[in-house]
């Protein structure tokens, strides 16, 4: 695939990006090499290869959700404490 530089300017449009005719026809010829390359890796025969996942071997160690209740004190301090609560739920401003 090749790109000549009236795409680029399309793109580049596209992006709000102001480039120039030089950089327009730079970037077409540096993104017709990458679909070239990517064209060449198309052919490739890799139906026999089984798909890389992750290479280091590690999991992600997920901790289990746990529901932990608060002593009627606990709360009440937490409460005390909030800027504001209503019907026993804190409330905090809103920052959007």
């Amino acid at each position: 695939m090749s790109l000549d530089t009236e795409k680029i300017q399309h793109i580049a449009s596209l992006a709000r990006l102001k480039v120039s005719e030089q950089e327009a026809e730079h970037y077409a010829q540096e993104l017709s090499k990458v679909f070239g390359y990517i064209d060449e890796l198309k052919m490739v025969d890799v139906k026999d290869i089984e798909a890389t996942t992750n290479i280091s071997g590690l999991a992600n160690n997920l901790r289990d959700d746990k529901i932990n209740q608060w002593s009627v004190t606990e709360r009440e301090t937490a409460l005390k404490q909030a800027e504001r609560d209503e019907l026993g739920r804190v409330k905090v401003k809103k920052i959007m």
